[in-house]
C-alpha cells in the first residue's frame, strides 16, 4: 500500500524518521510521498528521498506561507524540482480559512492565486503531477484549473473535504481524490458521502502525517502505517474488500506519481 501524503520532513519526525519508515514498511507500506510546505521542508523532502528508496519527494510552497513568497522562492523551487527523487509539485493550493499565524495571508486571495499559478506552471514545464490543498476556496481553485486546462495538468486533491458536487468538478479535470483520517471521523458525513461518489480508479489514500490521526489512534501522532486504517474505512464505505482498496489505491498512486 502507498501513503500518498505524509510530512515525514516535519519537526514531529526529526528524532525518529528512520524508525517510522521501518515500521511502515513492516506493515506493508511500500512507498510514501513526502510533500514540502516551504523551501526548508521541500529541501528536507528531497534529502529524505535520497536516503530512503521508499520515500518520494514533492516540492512546493503552501498557501499558509504566501506572505513569504518571493522571486527567490521561485528560483529555489525550480532548482529543487529538478532534483532526483522528486515525483510531484506541492503541497500547494488555496486556503481562505482563517488560521492564526496566517490570518492576514488568507485575506489575500490574489497573492495565493499567483502562488498557485506558479506551481501549475512548474507542473506543466516539468510534466509532474500537482498536489492540491483547498479549504474554503473551491470556486477560485476550479477557476484557476480551468485556465490551465489546455496544459493538461494532472494531479490530486489531497485530504479531501469538499462536497459531492465538488467531486464531480475535480473529476472533470481528470484529477485524483485522496482521503485522509478525516474519512474515519463519525461527524465527517460530507467527506464520507464524497468517497461514495469517487470511482475506484480515481481514489488515493493518505495519512497527512503527523496530522489527522484516524479513529482508534486519534490520541497518537499520525504515521504512514495508519494509512491502512483509512483504507479499511474506505473499503467499508465503498462496500469493497480491503484487498480491492489496497490494490487499486496502490495502482492509482503508482500511475499518478510514476512510481
Amino acid at each position: 500500500m502507498i501513503d500518498s501524503h505524509a510530512h515525514l520532513n516535519f519537526r514531529a519526525f526529526k528524532k525518529d524518521v528512520e524508525q517510522v519508515v521501518l515500521e511502515a514498511q513492516s506493515q506493508g507500506i511500500t512507498d510514501i510521498v513526502v510533500p514540502g510546505a516551504k523551501i526548508d521542508s521541500s529541501t528536507k523532502a528531497v534529502a529524505l528521498a535520497s536516503l530512503f528508496p521508499c520515500l518520494h519527494a514533492a516540492v512546493g510552497f503552501h498557501p499558509h506561507h504566501v506572505n513569504e513568497y518571493t522571486e527567490e522562492v521561485q528560483k529555489q523551487l525550480e532548482h529543487l524540482v529538478q532534483q532526483k527523487g522528486v515525483v510531484a509539485i506541492g503541497e500547494c493550493g488555496l486556503d481562505y480559512f482563517h488560521y492564526g499565524v496566517t490570518r492576514d495571508a488568507s485575506l489575500q486571495p490574489q497573492l495565493q492565486m499567483n502562488l498557485l499559478e506558479f506551481h501549475l506552471h512548474l507542473a506543466h514545464t516539468y510534466n509532474l503531477p500537482v498536489i492540491l490543498h483547498c479549504r474554503d476556496a473551491w470556486s477560485d481553485l476550479f477557476s484557476c484549473l480551468s485556465r490551465f486546462r489546455a496544459n493538461k495538468i494532472r494531479g490530486v486533491f489531497h485530504c479531501w473535504t469538499g462536497t459531492k458536487e465538488d467531486v464531480k468538478k475535480a473529476l472533470s479535470y481528470n484529477f485524483y481524490v485522496s482521503f485522509s483520517g478525516i474519512l474515519t471521523y463519525p461527524q465527517a458525513r460530507q467527506v464520507q458521502d464524497s468517497a461514495k461518489a469517487v470511482p475506484l480508479g480515481r481514489i488515493l489514500v493518505e495519512t497527512d502525517s503527523p496530522f489527522l490521526s484516524p479513529e482508534g489512534v486519534r490520541h497518537l501522532r499520525n504515521e504512514p502505517k495508519h494509512v491502512k486504517i483509512v483504507a479499511n474505512h474506505l473499503a467499508q464505505i465503498k462496500k469493497k474488500s480491503f484487498t480491492q482498496i489496497e490494490e487499486q489505491t496502490t495502482l492509482n498512486a503508482q500511475t499518478l506519481f510514476k512510481l
